[in-house]
């Protein structure tokens, strides 16, 4: 240390002094560069021990200043993230509790004849595919709105229903495997209409709500789900009733509708659905494989709806 140094140079001077007068003229001479050179050795070394001393102090302080700056900066950091999570948070914690399509398997807190209100109404995709994961059957119906009313006339309790209004036939045939790949199945009953038989009508829906239903990030922050919990507590806490899915002008009118640009959009561009004939053969063979019970029924279409037909050749 620095301490000890000076204090042996300090002897070694006293010494020095007490014999350097009972020396002769030349050996004094000696003595004094000895002394010289010793001296300058020690300073050197002393200044070398307080050079890196003082070196070995700045670089510590300035890499301890530097940690200092870099944990404070982890700390703001994490602050940050920590509040802009927070209304994510929220927003997941209501969709746990509201829960509009019984995403964890039950109705928790709102009732499911009011999520069947408001939630199938805003999605139907997504309410039928989860109540399926929830209460699947080994006999199902598939298809559009007319196999849906077929299934609850016929009161078909031994069924699942999986049908949607306007469904194409594209998702009544992913909808099937959907199905099979979820339960063991015993019957299946799909209805394809004329107007379904048709290759331009590609509607997949059925893949798009089983990409949200994946997981709980997809499903809670989709709009559907959003929207449907909005309605709920609309309803819950300000009393409104909502008439979701029902047309804003009279029955008359919207037959109109649907036997004017709706049945001139469908005939415009129709051709027999090769594709799907083979999707449906598929389906076929891998029943008889599987000794599933398959059964094929064409619903009806209205008369007005049939005559316009006649109007595109």
């Amino acid at each position: 240390g620095n301490k000890h140094g000076l204090s042996h140079n300090l002897f070694i001077t006293s010494y020095f002094c007490l014999y350097y007068h009972r020396m002769d003229p030349k050996s004094q001479a000696t003595c004094l560069g000895i002394r010289w050179l010793y001296d300058s050795r020690i300073c050197a070394m002393v200044d070398l021990l307080y050079f890196n001393h003082h070196l070995f102090h700045n670089e510590w302080d300035s890499a301890g200043f530097h940690l200092f700056s870099i944990l404070n900066a982890m700390k703001k950091f994490i602050i940050n993230i920590l509040i802009f999570s927070l209304p994510f948070v929220a927003y997941l914690i209501l969709i746990l509790i509201i829960d509009p399509y019984n995403f964890n398997g039950s109705s928790g807190l709102i009732s499911d004849s009011l999520k069947l209100k408001i939630s199938y109404n805003v999605e139907p995709h997504l309410y039928t595919l989860i109540e399926y994961d929830n209460n699947s059957k080994n006999n199902i119906a598939i298809g559009d709105s007319r196999t849906k009313i077929l299934f609850y006339s016929h009161r078909m309790k031994n069924f699942s229903n999986l049908s949607y209004g306007g469904a194409s036939l594209h998702e009544m045939i992913e909808t099937f495997w959907y199905a099979n790949s979820i339960c063991e199945l015993d019957t299946v009953l799909i209805g394809v209409g004329f107007n379904l038989y048709n290759k331009y009508n590609k509607r997949f829906w059925v893949e798009e709500t089983i990409e949200r239903k994946k997981n709980l990030f997809s499903y809670s922050f989709n709009k559907f789900t959003f929207e449907s919990t909005y309605l709920i507590l609309k309803q819950v806490f300000l009393g409104e009733e909502l008439n979701i899915g029902k047309p804003p002008f009279s029955k008359e009118k919207w037959w109109k509708i649907q036997i004017g640009p709706n049945a001139e959009k469908f005939y415009s561009q129709f051709s027999l659905a090769d594709n799907y004939f083979k999707d449906l053969l598929n389906i076929s063979k891998y029943c008889k494989e599987k000794g599933i019970v398959l059964i094929f029924w064409i619903p009806p279409s209205h008369i007005d709806f049939q005559k316009r037909a006649n109007d595109f050749g």
